[in-house]
């Protein structure tokens, strides 16, 4: 009887910090797009939501501090497009002068040094992405820090890439 009180007790007690915790805090669970839409705006971030269509799953299109306009996609999703696992930040640098573009050695030094995925699309424009594991949900601390590091990342790529906002 006492081992059931305890326990009860010690459950009443977890649910009580977790249920007090600071909303940055608690957990995000289910991710869905509209959710973190609804962050990227409360951190000031444009953010437009594109419903799944019959060859991808569902999006978002903002735009970061250096005027790089970027994608975040949603992978392993259920059937409605909702609980996510996946969620991929995207952004595309298009060089009007192919002779300006990095080469594939440019873009394998960033991916030696630094986060997010570097690679070049079918035409040779370079490409970052970073991906981020929402299994088991996020807190809000940790999407919008990784909102602001994503953002510092578009910024450090464009530098390194050479790019400015003509290309």
């Amino acid at each position: 009887m006492i081992s059931r009180v305890v326990g009860s007790a010690v459950a009443a007690l977890a649910f009580s910090v977790f249920v007090s915790a600071p909303a940055s805090a608690q957990l995000m669970d289910p991710v869905t797009p509209e959710k973190i839409a609804e962050e990227l705006r409360a951190s000031g971030f444009k953010a437009e939501v594109h419903p799944p269509t019959n060859s991808s799953g569902p999006g978002i299109t903002s735009r970061a501090a250096e005027g790089v306009d970027f994608d975040i996609s949603f992978d392993a999703c259920d059937d409605g497009g909702k609980r996510c696992q996946i969620m991929v930040f995207s952004a595309g640098f298009a060089f009007q002068d192919p002779d300006k573009r990095p080469s594939k050695a440019d873009l394998n030094r960033w991916n030696l040094n630094e986060f997010g995925k570097a690679v070049s699309n079918s035409n040779g424009d370079p490409w970052l992405d970073l991906e981020v594991n929402l299994v088991g949900g996020i807190t809000r601390t940790n999407l919008i820090d990784t909102m602001k590091w994503w953002n510092g990342l578009v910024g450090d790529f464009a530098a390194h890439i050479g790019w400015d906002a003509q290309g």
